[in-house]
């Protein structure tokens, strides 16, 4: 996740977009005052979003050469409005606000489920959803060298080609790997990661390869886990939620938002073409899918069958005995 925040951010460098322009051009260096963070849903586009603005504060050269790093973030669905006008007035404030913010400093403004503000004008939309899209086409014209605005979406393929343009730097993100998901089960457990150890929290990080981020904090280590150590602490027997504590709570859960999302967003893979990344993952997964399905159906039958032969052999020893 550091990786890709820095790697997003090179072109911010004032040092780094003045060799890439010196060595390759002005068209190489375009940043367009947009990045794109595309993928399925729960994988942690929030969490790289809040990463490139930590390491432009922090870990790069922007806040020297801009000023302070200022982070805001904006739902789509908080900026719809069902009446007239209301959501291009939304997406101005939130520019608005962003520029304010920005000062003489850098700000991130990022808008996630931003496929809502930006759909496509090409296909059968109402004349509201149109004069959003043209609203926020307008102000992201407008954007400065020290505004920079980033998109997540699980639906690429819906958004306007204008809108796409404006976020000229995109990045795929994908489900994590076991490094990623360790860091989740950390970042998660807080106090409870430190009793457990690095080995105990690697193991569970590779354990869950498959599930998503959002999976493993809200579902397995949301409020129902919590009201059962609290209810272990009120009938005084305390809980201990060590490493096969934690891996039986995994093993009671199985991934799904990504089976969910493959599923019916290869059912659009003619839209997918622009994106090979997400369109190649995509198939890898529709294949694995495949593959578990099978296996899971063959253990299934093989299981009946077993049953069979027993219930079969019982059979013919009642038959013996009279």
């Amino acid at each position: 996740m550091k990786n890709t925040a820095e790697m997003m951010l090179s072109l911010f460098e004032p040092d780094v977009r003045d060799e890439v322009v010196e060595r390759y051009g002005e068209e190489f260096a375009d940043r367009g005052g947009g990045m794109m963070l595309y993928g399925p849903p729960g994988c942690g586009k929030t969490l790289v979003s809040e990463a490139i603005a930590y390491e432009a504060k922090h870990n790069t050269d922007i806040e020297d050469s801009y000023g302070e790093v200022v982070f805001l973030e904006v739902r789509g669905s908080d900026v719809v409005s069902k009446y007239s006008g209301e959501s291009e007035k939304n997406v101005r404030a939130a520019f608005e606000q962003a520029h304010e913010a920005a000062g003489d400093g850098f700000a991130v403004l990022f808008f996630d489920e931003v496929e809502t503000l930006i759909p496509d004008r090409s296909d059968d939309i109402q004349r509201h959803e149109r004069a959003l899209t043209n609203a926020f086409l307008q102000e992201m014209n407008d954007v400065e060298d020290n505004l920079l605005v980033i998109g997540a979406t699980n639906m690429p393929f819906s958004i306007d080609p204008a809108a796409t343009r404006r976020f000229p730097i995109q990045q795929f993100i994908p489900q994590p790997d076991a490094a990623v998901m360790s860091e989740v089960w950390r970042t998660s457990l807080g106090r409870i990661s430190e009793e457990l150890g690095e080995e105990a929290i690697a193991e569970l990080g590779e354990a869950s390869v498959g599930y998503t981020p959002a999976e493993i904090a809200d579902r397995i280590l949301g409020s129902e886990l919590q009201r059962e150590l609290i209810e272990s602490v009120i009938d005084g027997d305390a809980i201990t939620p060590d490493k096969e504590y934690l891996m039986e709570k995994l093993e009671e859960s199985e991934p799904k938002t990504v089976r969910q999302y493959v599923s019916s967003t290869m059912k659009q893979a003619s839209e997918l073409e622009g994106y090979p990344e997400m369109k190649r993952y995509l198939e890898e997964q529709a294949q694995q899918i495949r593959e578990e399905n099978a296996t899971s159906a063959n253990a299934a039958a093989t299981s009946d069958g077993a049953a069979g032969e027993e219930g079969s052999a019982a059979s013919g020893s009642d038959t013996e005995a009279e």
